[in-house]
């Protein structure tokens, strides 16, 4: 229901969390996806809370933690209190794709650039390797976050190489979310151009871009 933004699967999500509850309320993981799901509704104060009590009782579970970063984040534009929490969710789990892709993002937003092209390289490398944390969730989109890195800082041939490279590795993955990050570094393709002064050549890929969206709107996408 997350992924592909089906809102009845996630009340259903919502409901089968609270009938695990309702049997065993110190369920940590069900709090936790718990709150993922009221997170995915708009419902962020009370996915937070989920989320707190769920470290509360796993306090180890990095799981939990890189939830509540990323409520936090998406649902508070809190990036000074999701950071710390995407940071020990990867120090539980080194494997966990996910927190390092984020954790990346915000890094780099806040200017920790150093820190957030480390953190990116290893998003890579975990993609790479069809590695994501002991949830063996795939993550794509490692290569945009690196390149975003760079193209922060100016570094446009660096972005636009890490672009490309994200480009191919979604063209040959299965991934729920391909088509949407194929749009994205699309996207973000014609942003380096643009910035290089490639105005025909930006032009070209944000109409590329916008056919991509329209298409996948067509297959019933709700993006």
């Amino acid at each position: 229901g997350s992924f592909l933004s089906l809102t009845d699967l996630i009340e259903q999500a919502i409901e089968i969390e609270r009938r695990a509850l309702s049997i065993d309320p110190d369920l940590a993981d069900a709090h936790t996806w718990l709150g993922a799901a009221l997170l995915n509704l708009g419902r962020n104060d009370e996915a937070i809370r989920a989320m707190r009590k769920a470290i509360r009782l796993g306090p180890d579970n990095g799981q939990a933690h890189q939830a509540l970063a990323r409520a936090y984040w998406v649902g508070k534009g809190d990036f000074a209190s999701a950071i710390p929490e995407f940071e020990r969710a990867i120090q539980l789990n080194p494997d966990a794709g996910y927190s390092y892709l984020q954790l990346g993002l915000l890094l780099a937003w806040q200017g920790q650039f150093d820190r957030a092209e480390e953190v990116c390289k290893r998003a890579v490398e975990l993609q790479d390797q069809y590695i994501s944390g002991n949830a063996g969730l795939q993550v794509v989109g490692a290569n945009g976050r690196l390149g975003y890195v760079y193209y922060l800082q100016g570094r446009y041939d660096d972005a636009l190489r890490e672009y490309e490279r994200g480009l191919q590795f979604v063209a040959s993955s299965d991934h729920a979310l391909k088509d949407r990050t194929a749009i994205e570094l699309t996207i973000k393709i014609g942003a380096a151009y643009q910035r290089q002064g490639r105005t025909a050549d930006a032009s070209r890929q944000f109409e590329r871009a916008r056919k991509m969206f329209d298409g996948l709107l067509a297959k019933g996408a709700d993006d």
